[in-house]
């Protein structure tokens, strides 16, 4: 969490960004659980901590993977936009 987040109170968020061969946190870009409800960790490493976002919405950086598919993964989020950011 940045020493912005902390001033000013707020819990920061993040889009989960599924890819074919990762997730990915969209505030910071560190690989992140599929499963993860918030950033906490870093997927495939040690205990280095995440940069604590909550995830509110998914997404992805490849045309290829579908809002279907999105909304398959994470039926508990919202797919942002169109889907790509």
């Amino acid at each position: 969490m940045s020493d912005d987040d902390v001033l000013s109170g707020t819990e920061p968020t993040a889009v989960l960004i599924i890819n074919p061969w990762e997730s990915l946190c969209g505030r910071c870009g560190v690989p992140v659980l599929l499963s993860a409800t918030h950033h906490t960790d870093e997927s495939g490493v040690g205990p280095p901590e995440g940069c604590g976002a909550r995830f509110t919405e998914t997404g992805t950086e490849y045309a290829n993977i579908t809002i279907e598919r999105l909304r398959q993964l994470r039926p508990d989020l919202p797919v942002v936009g169109g889907g790509v950011v």
